[in-house]
């Protein structure tokens, strides 16, 4: 048990004895999630009738809402398919650390409160791990929906949190913990996660693995997550000067190209300053089509840059004073 986890009876930090065995253990971080929690909770009720055996580990992370009392309350809970865990360390990585210590499974897949896996998505990367030549595997991350807000259709028709955008890097591809499998033995061997970052935690994990064992990363091609995207101005802005930190903390770990950074840096400052006549420019598109997002994405765009530089310099300038949301 982690140091760190909450010893209330209510949690069950500890792993059940005498119960059936199971191929995998399902992790799931959960902070501030009553509204999300249940979503996920029923996706992985309806898997397929063949998925192997598994176990859901939800893991509470010090959260003030009603997310303890909806996992209790939820069906897969009282099956016993569902182990609510606690860890008080702030941070999702510290979370799913956790869950790698207490995994009965052989394999350990990582899902997030806001994200819904298709039917098949337990047995498709339980698949794909028992090739010995896959390392890691994960699924698309597909929107959850089509409408809904204006930031949420532009980040859905943008493709944040693609899967395809992470693996095409030309240096450190990586999956997200969105979607991601990983052998338990392999995700203990290199210590779980660093629990010390607020965010690019999945990158630093998949190349340290990639470093330290020998194997390809491949996406299981029948399965998908869909993802629940910011609602928000204010939550898309929060979300990348998240990234824009962990850009900062993974230079600082991993090292980076400076004139690749340098040459990106410029293309992002000409759409900064482009961006009002870029939306401009697309208005007519917008009146034709009856719909603001065309006029929109311009200046959306440029909020998520300016967002990310924020999230940068202050890593950079107050390293200790960082995001977690």
């Amino acid at each position: 048990m982690s140091p760190h986890a909450e010893a209330d009876p209510e949690f069950s930090n500890e792993r059940p004895r005498a119960t059936p065995p199971v191929a995998a253990s399902v992790v799931i971080p959960a902070y501030q999630a009553e509204d999300l929690i249940g979503g996920c909770l029923d996706a992985l009720m309806a898997q397929a009738p063949e998925t192997p055996a598994h176990e859901i580990l939800v893991v509470d992370n010090g959260s003030r809402d009603d997310t303890v009392g909806r996992v209790k309350s939820h069906p897969l809970f009282r099956r016993g398919v569902v182990r609510l865990l606690r860890e008080e360390r702030p941070g999702s990585y510290a979370a799913r650390n956790l869950g790698i210590a207490e995994a009965r499974g052989n394999a350990i897949l990582f899902i997030d409160a806001d994200c819904r896996p298709s039917a098949c998505w337990v047995a498709a990367l339980c698949a794909e791990l028992m090739d010995p030549l896959v390392l890691l595997t994960g699924s698309s991350i597909v929107p959850a929906t089509g409408d809904g807000s204006l930031v949420e259709r532009y980040s859905a028709a943008e493709g944040i949190l693609s899967q395809d955008a992470t693996l095409r890097r030309p240096v450190g591809s990586f999956l997200q913990t969105a979607s991601m499998g990983v052998r338990a033995d392999d995700a203990r061997s290199i210590a779980g996660f660093r629990a010390d970052l607020p965010t690019g935690g999945d990158a630093d994990f998949c190349l340290r693995l990639q470093r330290a064992r020998q194997g390809g990363i491949r996406l299981a091609s029948s399965a998908s997550v869909s993802h629940v995207h910011r609602t928000s101005v204010r939550g898309l802005w929060r979300q990348f000067r998240r990234y824009g930190q962990g850009d900062v903390l993974l230079w600082r770990l991993h090292g980076g190209s400076p004139v690749r950074a340098v040459l990106k840096g410029g293309i992002e400052s000409l759409r900064v300053l482009l961006a009002p006549l870029l939306s401009v420019l697309r208005v007519p598109e917008s009146l034709m089509t009856r719909d603001i997002l065309p006029a929109a994405t311009p200046l959306l765009t440029a909020v998520r840059t300016l967002a990310r530089w924020a999230g940068r310099l202050r890593a950079l300038v107050r390293p200790g004073a960082l995001h977690r949301s």
